[in-house]
């Protein structure tokens, strides 16, 4: 006797006879491009050896990953795993064949109502060809005898009620289609996402175990399975203008055949596939007792690598699902496979790079959480920080004439924060998006918090006191450019403007007679800085001004793209002639 309950089947050998109990997903961590599952299998042993059976896991399930502890640890040790594939000539889920079941009753009902409706055609065509024949005979039979006035009106009344009857019907048959189409959507919208989750290609995973003594005991099985990922994302609400409260969340989504539901979930920048392998140090110090592992651990990498092709190859079944539902819901699958896919490439890079500086990160959700394999994501909050900011107004005219005020923050939390974008609330209101870089614990940055639209300003080069100069073998240009602050609200701003000049990095480029009003000395990257108080109402004028000569094979009129040699100075003169 076999009983299946949520797919997993206990198995007592010997004298326990047979009997099933249920396990169910507690806990995943999820990667950028795989999640690690646990599920937990409660159950009494008694003394012997026993195989527990868990049955109709995903098919594309990493097989180098599985793992599988008893706990309380002492009464009983594990002798063995085995993980097969099974191939079913049928699902064998109930709730697959339930669902087969309804949609094929409703399918039928809509045959039966086309039958009907081929009926009431045939029908309509019968009185037609009636009346067509008795209108034609009615004249001949009256050239030979008289024919009643009865006789010609039972003929159009019989023709009008056998109409209007036929329409009736059809209009009743058009109305029961319209009341079970929604109906119909449903239960092959449902049958879908079942199909999807339960492929006629399953892995069977058989434990045997080996109870010392009686009792309660939890089976812990671990496994990997590709389709899911995950991406930071934050929101920032700014109150009293420096008052910050930055929450962190991950974005999940999955197609991972298995529906996790009410479970704990861990968000992990980590690489499996990476952080695995022994570091080449470490190996050369232990010698070569230790060349077994690290080739075990690169096979648990391969065997990944072999999930993820059958995955992607066999993930979404789409000929099944389309055949069930005539291509309306699978379209929603294809775009949340798209989607997915997306971004985890994203997702990979950004996460490569993190630990190409060595930081990783492992965030714990709030609260447990259910996540569809549906593919449609779900927001989940990672953390929240309180700060105090910083404000300031800056721009850079060069690049925008817009003032931004930003907020300058220092990060206290003891998880870093991942890049991403980053929703902004100002009191309360929406007003835009932006982004941040990663932020260590105790790093400081600067945040975007919004537009400051009191303040007008314009950036011109002043083509009275600039000029260039074309010789034979070198140019010359004589830039000087006019940024004007003017204050449009009713109140004392202070402003930082930032602006620059070439920086030569090539010894044919000379950068000379450079002055600024007010004065301000660039930096060594050649970045000007004014830090200015413009009174309410008022304007102030601030000037740059230097001289470039330059070999004319850097630049010349007529070009469209830039010559290359190209370094940083030879990419500003290219923008600065096309002022001339």
């Amino acid at each position: 006797m076999k009983v299946i309950i949520a797919g997993i089947v206990l198995v007592e050998c010997l004298v326990l006879g047979l009997r099933a109990q249920e396990s169910a997903i507690t806990s995943v961590t999820i990667f950028s491009d795989r999640a690690q599952v646990t599920r937990t299998l409660e159950t009494a042993l008694k003394p012997g050896i026993q195989k527990l059976h868990l049955k109709g896991l995903p098919a594309w399930l990493d097989r180098g990953s599985v793992r599988a502890a008893l706990s309380p640890r002492g009464g009983a040790e594990i002798l063995d795993v085995q993980i097969d594939k099974v191939f079913l000539a049928q699902a064998d889920d109930a709730e697959v064949l339930a669902a087969e079941q309804a949609l094929m009753e409703i399918t039928d009902q809509f045959a039966d109502m086309e039958d009907e409706l081929a009926v009431l055609t045939g029908r309509q065509k019968h009185i037609e060809n009636i009346t067509r024949f008795s209108m034609e005979k009615i004249p001949r039979d009256a050239a030979t005898r008289d024919i009643p006035v009865k006789t010609y009106q039972d003929l159009v009344e019989f023709a009008a009620t056998e109409q209007a009857a036929i329409a009736k019907a059809r209009r009743e048959i058009e109305r029961r289609k319209r009341t079970l189409g929604p109906e119909q959507h449903v239960r092959q919208a449902r049958l879908a996402e079942l199909q999807q989750k339960n492929q006629l290609e399953q892995v069977d995973i058989t434990v045997t175990v080996k109870a010392g003594k009686a009792g309660p005991y939890a089976l812990g099985l671990k496994y990997l399975l590709p389709g899911a990922t995950w991406e930071p994302e934050h929101e920032v609400r700014i109150e009293e203008g420096d008052k910050v409260t930055l929450i962190s969340y991950a974005r999940i989504t999955q197609t991972s055949g298995e529906d996790w539901t009410d479970v704990a979930v861990t968000l992990s920048t980590q690489s499996p596939g990476t952080t695995v392998n022994i570091p080449e140090l470490e190996s050369l110090l232990v010698g070569r007792g230790n060349a077994g592992q690290v080739l075990q651990q690169a096979q648990q990498e391969d065997t990944f690598t072999a999930a993820n092709d059958y995955f992607l190859s066999n993930g979404f079944n789409f000929n099944q699902i389309q055949g069930v539902q005539g291509g309306m819901k699978i379209r929603d699958f294809r775009g949340n496979w798209d989607r997915q896919q997306a971004v985890q490439a994203k997702v990979q890079q950004a996460f490569r790079e993190l630990q190409q500086r060595g930081t990783t990160g492992l965030f714990q959700a709030e609260g447990r959480q259910t996540v569809r394999s549906d593919g449609n994501s779900i927001r989940v909050a990672i953390g929240s920080y309180q700060m105090t900011g910083t404000p300031r107004i800056v721009a850079a005219p060069e690049i925008s004439l817009n003032a931004t005020r930003t907020l300058d923050l220092q990060h206290d939390g003891e998880l870093p924060l991942l890049p991403g974008k980053v929703g902004l609330f100002l009191d309360g209101s929406f007003i835009g998006t932006t982004e941040i870089p990663f932020v260590g614990s105790g790093e400081s940055f600067a945040l975007f918090a919004g537009l400051v639209d009191s303040v007008k300003i314009s950036r011109v080069l002043d083509h009275e006191k600039s000029a260039i100069t074309r010789g034979k073998r070198e140019n010359k240009v004589k830039a000087y450019f006019k940024i004007e602050v003017e204050n449009l609200g009713e109140t004392l701003l202070d402003i930082r403007i930032a602006d620059r000049i070439p920086v030569s990095d090539d010894s044919a480029i000379d950068v000379s007679y450079v002055r600024t009003g007010p004065k301000v000395e660039p930096d060594s990257d050649g970045l000007i800085l004014w830090q200015v108080a413009v009174a309410p109402k008022q304007k102030q004028l601030l000037t740059l001004s230097y001289t470039v000569e330059y070999p004319v094979a850097y630049t010349a009129p007529g070009k469209s793209s830039l010559p290359a040699k190209a370094g940083r100075a030879v990419e500003q003169l290219f923008d600065l002639e096309s002022n001339f």
